[in-house]
């Protein structure tokens, strides 16, 4: 589902609430960019549809440091010797 569904969507009159379930329960494929986000408003998309399209915060367990060995962090044997 991408910006042209949303704005297809909602100009055959269906509830904003209808389409906000439909970005829900999609995989979302949505441009929001700045310059994106004002041709959505302009093409009449309610504030709360474009709230569904733009992605949440990124979750932080993601990108967790993990923990290494101190062996790792020391250089090899003789990788300074000049």
């Amino acid at each position: 589902m991408g910006n042209k569904d949303v704005v297809g969507i909602l100009k055959n009159r269906l509830s904003a609430i209808i389409v906000i379930a439909r970005i829900e329960a999609s995989v979302r494929n949505f441009d929001t960019s700045p310059f994106a986000l004002i041709e959505l408003k302009k093409a009449g998309v309610p504030n709360d549809v474009i709230l569904a399209m733009v992605p949440g915060p990124i979750e932080l367990k993601e990108f967790q440091i993990r923990p290494c060995s101190k062996s790792a962090l020391l250089p090899a044997f003789g990788e300074f010797m000049f």
